[in-house]
């Protein structure tokens, strides 16, 4: 994986993402989701290209805690935060192009 992103769970989660100073994407995903594998080489091409966005994939089926907290119902889902806070939200499968846009639309 890109070492551009970061794995987080329910531990690390306050840590990596909600004291970042920079936005923070979060991507939810599971492994038995097949759109959700799809976006990994998008996420990996996006982080490649990205700058000043913190780039996080969170793995549903091991991190209950943070499913519950943000009502994640469909994955993938994606969440853009800053400072903390949810800026946005998309649920399901995007294109590089789409994707670039989501996280440029919420800074």
């Amino acid at each position: 994986m890109n070492d551009k992103i970061k794995v987080v769970s329910d531990a690390s989660f306050e840590v990596d993402v909600v004291s970042s100073s920079q936005p923070v994407l979060v991507d939810f995903w599971a492994e038995w989701c097949g759109p959700c594998l799809m976006m990994n080489s998008t996420i990996e091409k996006f982080a490649t290209e990205s700058n000043g966005i913190r780039i996080t994939k969170v793995n549903a089926d091991l991190n209950r805690k943070l499913i519950n907290k943000f009502n994640i119902r469909g994955l993938p889902q994606f969440i853009l935060m800053k400072n903390g806070v949810e800026v946005k939200r998309h649920a399901g499968a995007m294109t590089i192009f789409e994707l670039t846009k989501f996280c440029d639309e919420g800074n």
